[in-house]
């Protein structure tokens, strides 16, 4: 089996802070390789700003938005088998 991932480089160190927090150690190398960018390195602990309420907001709309479009789905399937029928029926 050919391998599809590339092999990730070496661990990078990391400090974990007494409120489970984790963060890069101070001096560490950044993170490298084809999936690490600028844009989704770690924040650094100071400079954090979400909190428990974003998360819970977050995770709240998603599943709302997941729901409405699962309902939406199950409309248009119902709505497109009864054009279905309904065609097939003028038809003969």
């Amino acid at each position: 089996m050919t391998e599809t991932v590339p092999s990730e480089g070496p661990p990078v160190a990391q400090v974990t802070l007494t409120d489970g927090r984790v963060e890069i150690a101070p001096g560490a190398p950044a993170p490298s390789g084809p999936y690490a960018n600028e844009d989704l390195l770690p924040v650094p602990v100071e400079k954090r700003t979400w909190t428990t309420y974003n998360f819970s907001a977050l995770w709240v709309a998603h599943e709302r938005t997941h729901t409405a479009w699962q309902g939406a789905d199950q409309r248009f399937r119902h709505r497109s088998r009864w054009s279905r029928e309904h065609v097939s029926a003028v038809r003969g």
